[in-house]
């Protein structure tokens, strides 16, 4: 909440309608951005691992996506040799296994811990922080308008940022007098489900290329025949066939069934319009894992679910299948057009950046495979490298403008202005009545007394 303040009174109030819009801070849109960057690259990444691609193109993306793929193959030989005992594949996988499991582990324990509380304290919460953040909604909105005429004012606009700035950390103190701030299981349930969501697609990857004896691993294990001296293998089988079960699979399953409990609470509280007051109802969650489900319109609440399961889903045909082959290949091609589709037309989240964000990831992935279907044809040419890096630089750029400049753009800014009016109607100030509400003690007919109270400015 206070990111959003403070945001709109550095860049007016396009923030402001993004934050408002959503029901979600300045911080939490762009952490939702970047997710959905990270998401595109993801996979990105594994497609390179399923088959022949432009060495340059290979090369400069698959070490570009080693932060978010946890991919050391593609790390210097020098490097892979210091890791004595392991080889660079064995360390990403039991790593990135071990960390998605304990923090999986993790926000298991704090969702727990929070379905203790009862509804009516849940419901208490959620009044008490509606009320708070209305409130300071209306201050910040008529600091705005007091200084509307202002623009071309340096002074003026110094001034009103101040305003701004101070009305944010008077809303941090009052939230933290209410018991309402975010506090440290907050935290850590934000980092553990960035954690999994982040690790999800690199071991479900790594589980099927052990179990599948992929090319890339058959050089550290000989797993095309196990033996019983090859207790390595052996290892890496049942660690990965845990991981497809424990993590692949039931992780979205269990992110499901807490956000069907979320739904139906909604639903019992919201018997109608429940696409507008979906907004309202994010926007006052206290619950510490709403991540998983703001963001996303009513209908789309489950679209986090279908995203991690679409990701295990790829991962079958693009590395269970044979390498280069057509079946791999055409199987990948409509799995990935399929979502493409359901991407476009679903347009799930409640800010459109972000749908611009993912429906540009997904448009950058079907050119990449088409790309990757006429290199096949004749890799002797060398222009596909470099229309691949084009097309992957454009796509990133464009992302990247998304999550900077487009806060402003939103899908349902007419159902948030239904619920602004609704709200202003309901409100016992005349605020349609009395132009001059943001002046308290004022006399709303003694304009003399309300210019001496605005700030001198010329009119731009």
């Amino acid at each position: 909440g206070g990111g959003a303040g403070g945001g709109g009174g550095g860049g007016g109030g396009g923030v402001l309608d993004a934050a408002h819009s959503t029901g979600q801070s300045l911080g939490d849109i762009v952490v939702l951005q970047l997710t959905i960057i990270r998401d595109t690259w993801q996979m990105v990444a594994l497609l390179l691992t399923a088959w022949e691609w432009p060495q340059l193109f290979k090369d400069i993306y698959g070490k570009a996506t080693i932060p978010l793929t946890v991919d050391l193959t593609y790390l210097s030989s020098s490097v892979q040799d210091a890791m004595q005992g392991l080889s660079a594949f064995e360390w990403a996988f039991y790593s990135a296994s071990s960390v998605c499991f304990i923090a999986f582990i993790t926000l298991m324990g704090i969702i727990a811990t929070e379905e203790e509380e009862s509804l009516e304290v849940r419901i208490a919460k959620r009044d008490v922080w509606r009320d708070i953040k209305q409130k300071y909604m209306k201050l910040e909105e008529d600091t705005v308008k007091e200084f509307t005429d202002c623009e071309n004012d340096k002074e003026a606009v110094k001034l009103r940022d101040e305003k701004l700035k101070e009305l944010s950390l008077q809303k941090a103190k009052e939230i933290e007098g209410e018991g309402l701030a975010r506090n440290i299981r907050d935290k850590m349930a934000f980092v553990s489900l960035l954690l999994v969501s982040t690790l999800y697609l690199p071991i479900t990857r790594g589980a099927v290329m052990v179990l599948r004896c992929h090319r890339d691993v058959q050089c550290i294990w000989d797993c095309a025949t196990i033996t019983d001296t090859d207790n390595s293998y052996v290892t890496a089988f049942v660690i990965s066939s845990a991981v497809l079960i424990v993590l692949s699979l039931l992780c979205p399953a269990y992110l499901a069934l807490v956000i069907r409990k979320k739904k139906k609470e909604f639903d019992a509280m919201y018997p109608t319009d429940r696409d507008a007051n979906w907004v309202t109802f994010t926007s006052e969650d206290r619950t510490s894992y709403k991540d998983v489900y703001a963001g996303f319109e009513y209908r789309w609440v489950y679209f986090q679910v279908w995203i991690m399961l679409f990701k295990a889903v790829m991962c079958v045909p693009t590395l269970g299948l044979e390498q280069n082959g057509q079946d791999q290949l055409i199987s990948s091609a409509v799995i990935q057009g399929l979502f493409t589709l359901l991407v476009f037309a679903s347009a799930p989240f409640l800010l459109s950046a972000c749908d611009y964000i993912l429906q540009a990831g997904q448009v950058n992935i079907m050119f990449s495979l088409s790309i990757s279907c006429f290199y096949r044809a004749d890799p002797k040419i060398n222009s596909y490298d470099y229309v691949l890096l084009v097309a992957g630089g454009v796509t990133i750029l464009f992302q990247l403008y998304q999550v900077l400049f487009n806060h402003s753009n939103v899908v349902n800014l007419s159902l948030w202005s239904q619920l602004e009016r609704e709200f202003s109607d309901s409100n016992t100030t005349h605020d349609e009545e009395d132009p001059h509400h943001a002046y308290e003690g004022s006399d709303p007919h003694d304009e003399s007394k309300d210019l001496e109270e605005r700030p001198s400015c010329e009119q731009p």
